[in-house]
């Protein structure tokens, strides 16, 4: 699974031999130059050569140091600097800003099944209908090619409009483009990677499997029977399987910079995705210094819609990464498939938990310890009951299956127990984790999570018997139609610190125990010998908010190969609003809130008819962003536009978006703002609107009636707030939320209202 840690920057030491100061003094920084206008590339390569001359006592030291250019979407390039360097040129003309290239982490078929988007439905684009033209970019760890997922058999000629390569820099492991994978590259020039136990290619071959695994649920051909050893076994599809894929890898060794990823936003722009899928993220900064804001906000202008995870360090609040409004931010679900473990004690008793087990165990029943009862004498209780390093006795756990408690987090706490108990020479782990028991892993050792209830039922039985005996049995796949989705444990939420008058996450959608192909290269069942067992490993089972990402992505580009005209905000505002909401429950049973699951769970063949949508220009993010402090000089330079003044200003909550939010509200104060809908329905069509008031707050929509008509495809509406009365102080700080729906009778457009009250 995708890391379940939130990303802490790490500053990236890099090894160069030229310069005047010492090696560690140097680092690679980002300079970002905005729009590129009309400038020609060998025209902005000139211009910044130039701006580096002015920082460097030579042109060979300007030159070496230079490590992308950006010339194509937008101006700006990385290079290796010092401190000073980079303070000197973030002063100089024409720079927006300058900033050390950090390192972004990885978020990580009867998905769409469960969506509803299957061959009866697919509108002439399954497997036997035509070839889609719509070509999806995915910023990720590579590509495996040679998976059945790819193949390019029916597919017509790439469109002409196609201006991408296949880049390769070994023959023998080339990844060789077709009809599918219509390109490929590679950022590894000036990375530096300190994981270097994970081996991978420098080309656009993935030898992780994170990137094969997302782009095959984008776009991967139907394939029959495909399963992780048996596991999730069905048909595995991608949510446009006759989509092409571009690749551009920009994770090495699992570490993605920066500089590498702003370069694979230019060029992508510049080869003619029509949509990128970027399952990656970090810490929530400025946007003028994220690479993922800067890139997806001039694809954006090119026309292109960004998707990004949404991050992996639920279930705490305000988590949420990738938050630029332009970017459809996506975080996890459930779907109707279990992966059930389970444990069977030596009473016969048997207790469901969740696992990716695909073995059984070598013998029938194993001793049965509790942590607890195997602690060092020098250890403390706590770091006993967590199976901690150097914590346990090795002669009490001992080809036994060991009863460990988790931390605060779950997926590194649970990996650090089982290796733990695999170097004492442990049989198994049976682990009382309350927060991961519906994400099946796999550890170094067979391993099961269970719930807190089942958890004191082993306690019981080991106490109960000189002789406690356990087995943990093989993985077992459940569906069960009665299931309705659920936000992930993992998946990030909202409100986002840096900008809460815009909901995120946007959407939720899939991102729980995925099956999708998968790099042969990296084994993924740590407690099964690979040498004997490689040919089970073409598919892999994930989760986290990267599996999420691309299911997203899938249903953006359904509904762009139906609509190829739409803009990303029209694409985006068609996802959102008939996303799915009523009944979304938390990972705990609790009822979910719009932090959790933003608008709801994406619809792919509702959003193909939205009915209505809210279209966004760029004028009005440019507007936006005057609200947020960034002066016109800069604005002018980041969109290349003259006439920007940020004396008009647009405030966050009169963005043209599909959901409502008022951050601060003041009972005293009502507050107003607009929406304006585009008709993409018939073209006489009359809507109207139905309103769930927000608790404590009194919602007045006017007018309630839009009238649509061969002249009037856009038409204004006002969204009126006030207090019910006196609100209770208990609303002091606290959250409210409700909506609004326009209805014609046949499609009903809804957008989340969120209002959090000012402290009293």
């Amino acid at each position: 699974m995708a890391a379940a840690l939130r990303c802490f920057w790490c500053l990236l030491p890099l090894l160069i031999v030229a310069g005047r100061c010492s090696i560690d003094d140097k680092a690679v920084y980002v300079v970002y130059m905005g729009s590129k206008g009309n400038a020609a590339p060998e025209v902005l390569l000139a211009s910044q050569q130039s701006t580096l001359m002015d920082a460097f006592d030579s042109e060979d030291e300007a030159s070496s140091s230079i490590i992308y250019s950006y010339k194509h979407a937008f101006s700006g390039f990385s290079a290796t600097l010092t401190r000073e360097q980079a303070a000197q040129i973030a002063d100089m003309p024409g720079v927006v800003s300058v900033f050390r290239s950090r390192k972004l982490e990885l978020h990580t078929t009867q998905s769409w099944q469960f969506l509803g988007l299957t061959s009866g439905n697919f509108k002439g684009m399954w497997e036997d209908g035509s070839t889609s033209d719509v070509i999806v970019g995915v910023l990720d760890t590579g590509i495996w090619p040679e998976s059945e997922s790819f193949r390019d058999h029916s597919m017509g000629p790439v469109p002409e409009r196609w201006k991408g390569e296949c880049e390769n820099d070994k023959p023998g492991l080339a990844v060789r483009c077709n009809r599918k994978i219509v390109g490929a590259r590679s950022y590894f020039h000036g990375a530096f990677h300190e994981n270097k136990s994970v081996g991978d290619y420098t080309n656009a071959r993935d030898g992780m499997g994170h990137g094969t695994h997302t782009a095959s649920t984008i776009a991967g051909r139907v394939v029959d029977h495909a399963s992780l050893y048996g596991l999730c076994e069905g048909k595995a599809r991608g949510g446009l399987p006759k989509a092409r894929i571009a690749v551009y890898k920009v994770c090495f060794f699992g570490d993605c910079m920066d500089h590498s990823v702003l370069a694979a936003f230019d060029d992508a722009v510049h080869d003619g995705v029509d949509m990128l899928s970027v399952s990656l993220g970090g810490q929530t900064v400025p946007y003028d210094e994220d690479t993922i804001a800067i890139g997806s906000f001039h694809a954006m202008r090119h026309g292109i819609l960004v998707s990004c995870s949404a991050g992996n360090s639920g279930p705490f609040k305000s988590t949420v990464t990738n938050v630029a409004p332009w970017i459809l931010t996506v975080g996890a679900s459930s779907t109707n498939r279990r992966l059930v473990s389970s444990v069977q004690l030596g009473n016969n008793e048997t207790l469901e938990g969740t696992g990716l087990n695909v073995k059984k165990m070598k013998k029938n029943t194993y001793g049965l310890v509790n942590s607890v009862d195997a602690a060092l004498k020098h250890s403390s209780k706590d770091s006993a009951r967590f199976c901690l390093k150097n914590s346990l006795d090795s002669s009490k756990v001992k080809d036994k299956i060991v009863l460990c408690h988790h931390g605060i987090r779950a997926g590194s706490r649970v990996g650090n127990s089982s290796a733990v108990l695999r170097n004492l020479g442990a049989a198994g782990l049976i682990q009382v984790n309350e927060l991961a028991t519906d994400v099946a892993f796999s550890f170094a050792l067979p391993s099961t999570l269970i719930q807190t209830a089942s958890g004191e039922r082993i306690l019981s039985y080991i106490n109960s018997t000189t002789r406690p005996t356990a087995s943990i049995l093989p993985t077992r796949t459940l569906l069960d139609g009665s299931l309705t989705p659920v936000v992930a444990v993992f998946s990030s939420r909202g409100p986002s610190d840096m900008l809460p008058e815009i909901l995120k996450p946007d959407i939720i959608a899939p991102g729980l125990n995925i099956l999708a192909s998968w790099s042969p290269d990296n084994f993924p069942i740590k407690n099964v010998d690979p040498l004997n067992n490689r040919g089970s490993t073409v598919f892999n089972i994930l989760s986290g908010t990267s599996m999420s990402c691309p299911h997203a992505t899938g249903a953006a580009a359904y509904v762009k190969s139906l609509h190829p005209d739409w803009s990303p905000s029209m694409i985006k505002s068609a996802l959102m609003t008939t996303a799915t909401s009523s009944k979304l429950k938390d990972y705990n049973g609790k009822t979910a809130t719009p932090f959790d699951y933003g608008a709801g769970e994406i619809n792919p063949i509702r959003a193909s008819d939205p009915g209505l949508v809210y279209d966004i220009s760029t004028s009005d993010y440019v507007l936006y962003l005057c609200s947020l402090g960034y002066n016109s000089k800069k604005l002018r330079i980041v969109t290349g536009l003259a006439e920007v003044h940020c004396k008009d200003k647009l405030r966050p909550q009169d963005l043209n978006y599909p959901t409502i939010t008022i951050a601060d509200f003041d009972p005293e104060t009502p507050q107003r703002v607009s929406r304006t809908a585009t008709n993409v329905g018939p073209a006489d069509s009359t809507y109207t609107a139905t309103v769930n008031s927000p608790r404590g707050i009194n919602v007045t929509v006017a007018p309630r009636e839009l009238k649509f008509g061969p002249n009037a495809t856009k038409l204004e509406y006002t969204v009126r707030l006030s207090a019910e009365g006196k609100p209770a102080r208990t609303l002091s700080g606290s959250f409210a939320f409700g909506d609004v729906v326009w209805s014609d009778g046949v499609h009903s457009v809804r957008s989340t209202i969120t209002v959090g009250f000012a402290d009293m």
